[in-house]
């Protein structure tokens, strides 16, 4: 599901950090951190290319609120896992955020950032096929060639 990429996980419970880490590693992803602070997910995010986030809210020496705007201005799926949920500041600045809150079945989560990952690299590379042929200039639609229709026509 999760095809080898990389996902940063933040948080600063470590049975939560470590029950997230295998839900990542079950489903064909990288791990990376977890970070318990947002001064640890700053080095692994400058350290790694991160293409997916799950994100504790209030971790050890603060919000996760800096960590969380970097990765969605770069356009990496991001999931918030908090039991407090996102603070007023986040949700102000990114409504598009997916917030679940503790206790969340790991599997739904993996099955979010594996949605979210495939939208994001749909918007990269934009649609994979024409809609109808006239999308691609110059292209014709094959002729199909007329069977006559017997007892019609020259005798």
């Amino acid at each position: 599901m999760l095809h080898q990429k990389n996902v940063l996980i933040v948080e600063d419970e470590a049975f939560t950090a470590l029950e997230l880490a295998a839900s990542v590693e079950d489903e064909g992803g990288i791990v990376i951190g977890p970070a318990a602070s947002v001064r640890e997910a700053l080095r692994f995010i400058s350290g790694n290319e991160i293409h997916a986030a799950i994100l504790d809210v209030h971790l050890t020496d603060r919000d996760v609120g800096p960590v969380a705007d970097l990765l969605l201005d770069r356009c990496v799926a991001v999931v918030i896992h908090s039991g407090l949920g996102a603070t007023r500041e986040m949700v102000e600045r990114h409504p598009e955020l997916t917030v679940y809150y503790k206790p969340t079945d790991p599997r739904i989560i993996m099955t979010k950032l594996a949605a979210l990952m495939s939208s994001a690299q749909q918007e990269k590379i934009g649609p994979s096929e024409p809609s109808f042929p006239g999308d691609i200039e110059g292209s014709k639609e094959p002729e199909t060639p007329v069977e006559p229709v017997p007892g019609l026509g020259k005798s």
